[in-house]
């Protein structure tokens, strides 16, 4: 959902400009992993030291994934799909019906990731094929039948060009780490290992992940322009979701110590509250004239979840590598500085204020630091990479 959503918000910002800063960093970060780890030994070996990290990571993006579905569904389908006679509330109640068909939509897709995650590998790397060219008809259909997706994105958006430099080095920071904390990414260097895995990585991210965010150019304009998209358009997104989330709940199953674990289908549950919550009163009376009110908006919640891979994932990844430390006071230094470069990124990324991405991505940085400088626990021996 980060690659396609997020190049929508930064067209809007800053043009094609946005689009090539989000690219270039996630391709790239994503097929180094493979260029990196070239063996099976080599990626359990780095999975089993980073496993709780990345169980997080996919949690999030499980969550992340439910949010945009349900929101999808519950606000914005009735302008994308027009069904004659449906009333707004369930007959007899008060019950919203957006509300109801955007939880049965998760739950569908939820379902539909469930057995996709039950595959083979084999047969995942069809389904994955299955749903690239899905995405692709459906990216197709809807510049055929909708002519506001043939209107291709602005060179410039509504801010300054030059205030790219403020955010480009955290889109570097987060997406030439996060690929590396990928289950998914990794299950697939560890099924395709030696030479035939480094092309199927450069193929895989350089030119079949590459289009699938290319697509996003087909929506982003209308969506800037009028708040419009075409039906296709959120079934195309609808499929790369639930097939996410099925690999994703591979991972989890994968590396869980208790298989029976229900844990990913509370990070669902959180994503659908989070997409139905932007409507409700409660949130409104909460935030309303605070600083927190974008959170009453879908684009402000999103925002707030780009935290996690744009500061807390990397930070954590970064600080681990550079100080050479998988111990405790290594983490407890990426969180405090994460604490506080959050509201710097806040008031960059959600109120638009760039320059202040500069100093809370300096914060980050130094997290190896003063990792070093804390002293070690009597008796404790740091581990190496």
């Amino acid at each position: 959902m980060v690659g396609m959503w997020l190049p929508v918000i930064l067209v809007r910002h800053f043009g094609w400009g946005g689009w090539v800063a989000f690219v270039v960093p996630n391709v790239v970060g994503a097929m180094s992993v493979g260029l990196v780890y070239r063996t099976r030994e080599q990626s359990e070996a780095f999975v089993a030291r980073r496993v709780r990290a990345m169980r997080a990571f996919s949690k999030v993006t499980i969550a992340l994934h439910a949010f945009v579905l349900t929101w999808l569904v519950s606000w914005f389908m009735p302008l994308v799909w027009s069904l004659p006679g449906l009333p707004t509330t369930i007959p007899g109640t008060r019950v919203p019906t957006g509300g109801i068909l955007a939880i049965s939509f998760a739950l569908t897709a939820w379902a539909a990731g469930w057995a996709l995650s039950k595959l083979r590998f084999a047969h995942a790397c069809i389904a994955a094929g299955v749903v690239w060219v899905s995405s692709v008809a459906l990216l197709a259909l809807a510049v055929q039948t909708t002519p506001s997706t043939r209107a291709w994105p602005q060179a410039v958006g509504d801010t300054p060009l030059a205030e790219l430099a403020w955010l480009a080095p955290v889109l570097v920071f987060g997406f030439a780490l996060c690929p590396y904390l990928d289950l998914t990414i990794h299950r697939a260097r560890r099924e395709t290992p030696g030479k035939a895995g480094d092309r199927a990585f450069v193929l895989g991210f350089g030119a079949l992940f590459l289009a699938m965010v290319a697509g996003t150019l087909v929506y982003a304009q209308p969506w800037i322009d009028s708040r419009t998209m075409s039906f296709y358009i959120v079934a195309h997104i609808a499929l790369q979701s639930s097939f996410t989330i099925g690999m994703h709940l591979r991972g989890l199953r994968d590396t869980s110590p208790d298989p029976g674990a229900r844990t990913t289908m509370t990070a669902m549950l959180t994503g659908v509250a989070l997409g139905l919550a932007p409507s409700t009163a409660l949130a409104g009376k909460l935030f309303s004239g605070t600083a927190l009110e974008p959170l009453t908006t879908m684009d402000g919640i999103y925002r707030a979840f780009m935290a996690f891979y744009g500061l807390l994932f990397p930070a954590l990844l970064w600080t681990w590598s550079a100080s050479r430390r998988d111990d405790r006071r290594a983490t407890l230094a990426a969180l405090f500085c994460v604490g506080l470069a959050a509201p710097m990124f806040w008031t960059g990324f959600i109120e638009g204020r760039w320059f202040w991405l500069a100093p809370g991505l300096l914060i980050a940085l130094s997290a190896p630091l003063l990792a070093r400088a804390l002293p070690a626990p009597v008796g404790a021996v740091s581990a190496r990479r």
